[in-house]
């Protein structure tokens, strides 16, 4: 009887370490699955329009935009799944910046996203005036699919946006912004910045002082964009011109250092346009001496990207016209 009680008791004190085992082992496999479990993440968005880069600098050059150049009214979606899943629509109406076309930045207020990859489209002064376009974009709601309701977001094309901007109008510069964004349930902040779709030209003309202007014009651009940069223009034109603004009495005047005349053009808006297409510049003028000069000449240049200044210096001379 003794022997069979130490036989147990030594059976038992073998299984103990075992039987133990099993329950540690299954701690350790549910702390395993907490830990690698996120929750949704509370973070801030904050939308600005770029700085605009000088064409005509070697090393990387921004310019911060003038009055009117920013944002008007916005719309944020968050696509997932082929679904908005976040949308924002802030009310600018009485915010006085926007109103003027000025509002540099705009920061939401706390919202909570799931973690996992989103596509983030921004879209800035994309009116009704564009055919209504805003209308169907900001129509789109919370759980929404954009492909049932008949709306490829990145395959939107503006015609020649450039011709309707007018700042007295309450018509500003579009923007637009494509971003993929991966949501972590540590993510405090996200940050999407704004490109506007059409590029500035910055002229100056250069020649024989009391020389006046009489007529200019900027040709050869795209006649309409793409709403995002990542898609390829197509069916395009390139025959779109841009009649000049000459400011009042259109002569150049001495500039103070040499006995060369100089007239700066009020900057003016085009299309952003793809490379391989160069532009063609035209003028008129009026010298002092009653001859009328009409000269043709066209950029080294071929390309106008997005967001982009490009300072263009039309120098007159005897025998025509160099940029």
């Amino acid at each position: 009887m003794n022997k069979i009680k130490r036989y147990l008791y030594k059976a038992m004190f073998w299984l103990l370490p075992w039987l133990c085992a099993v329950p540690l082992a299954s701690c350790s496999f549910d702390d395993d699955i907490v830990e690698s479990r996120e929750g949704p993440a509370t973070m801030q968005l904050s939308i600005t329009a770029r700085e605009e880069g000088d064409l005509n600098t070697r090393a990387e050059s921004f310019e911060i935009g003038q009055d009117h150049e920013y944002m008007h009214n916005l719309l944020v979606l968050f696509i997932q799944d082929g679904k908005v899943v976040k949308k924002f629509l802030p009310d600018l109406r009485y915010n006085e910046a926007a109103q003027e076309g000025n509002l540099k930045e705009w920061v939401s207020g706390d919202f909570t996203l799931d973690p996992g990859t989103y596509t983030v489209y921004a879209f800035a002064n994309i009116d009704t005036y564009y055919d209504g376009l805003w209308g169907s974009l900001t129509g789109l709601g919370d759980g929404e699919s954009i492909t049932e309701k008949g709306i490829n977001i990145d395959n939107i094309v503006l015609e020649d946006p450039a011709a309707k901007i007018n700042f007295a109008d309450d018509k500003f510069i579009p923007m637009s912004a494509k971003e993929k964004v991966t949501v972590t349930s540590s993510t405090r902040n996200i940050s999407i910045g704004l490109d506007r779709l059409v590029s500035k030209i910055r002229m100056s003309i250069t020649g024989k002082i009391g020389t006046k202007v009489t007529a200019l014009s900027f040709g050869g651009y795209a006649d309409k964009i793409t709403l995002f940069s990542d898609k390829t223009l197509e069916g395009e034109a390139y025959t779109t011109t841009k009649d000049i603004t000459i400011p009042d009495g259109g002569t150049l005047e001495a500039d103070g250092t040499s006995t060369t005349g100089r007239l700066m053009i009020p900057d003016f808006y085009v299309n952003s346009s793809p490379a391989n297409h160069p532009f063609t510049v035209k003028i008129k003028t009026l010298e002092t001496t009653g001859i009328i000069h009409d000269a043709t000449a066209v950029t080294q240049r071929n390309e106008l990207p997005r967001n982009s200044i490009f300072p263009l210096t039309l120098q007159l001379n005897d025998y025509g016209l160099d940029l």
